[in-house]
């Protein structure tokens, strides 16, 4: 699950009915799951639940976020960098576990961070319980 959204789950942002698309009524779906769950601040949804897998806390992935958060004027291509970098890591990973995902994502997205502010930020914002 990926995209924008709050503590409280995953926004639907227009397309589908009702505000979230993930919520406290779709918990049960994913309990006894490993689940990816990366929006802005899943880290308190997924602890709030007690839901295991890889997950994000508050995570820059626009121009404005990262404004936000104090990186200052950051250009597009260094967030699209971030972001498309970590798809593409994280994917690659996912034909193994999540284990191996998300080590063999953070292995090569730390490296991105050390010239890459965007990926420096949300490498420090990602976790894994299992």
């Amino acid at each position: 699950m990926l995209g924008h959204g709050t503590p409280y789950g995953l926004l639907s942002v227009g397309s589908f009915e009702g505000s979230f698309i993930i919520d406290c009524d779709t918990v049960p779906l994913f309990e006894d799951k490993e689940c990816v769950f990366i929006w802005c601040n899943a880290d308190r949804f997924v602890n709030a639940y007690d839901l295991k897998g890889l997950y994000s806390g508050m995570f820059v992935s626009e121009v404005g976020e990262a404004m936000m958060m104090g990186l200052g004027v950051v250009p597009q291509r260094t967030v699209d960098q971030s972001n498309n970098s970590f798809a593409e890591w994280l994917g690659q990973g996912m034909s193994r576990d999540l284990y191996h995902a998300y080590h063999r994502c953070m292995y090569r997205y730390e490296e991105l961070a050390k010239r890459n502010p965007v990926a420096a930020y949300n490498a420090d914002r990602l976790y894994i319980t299992l």
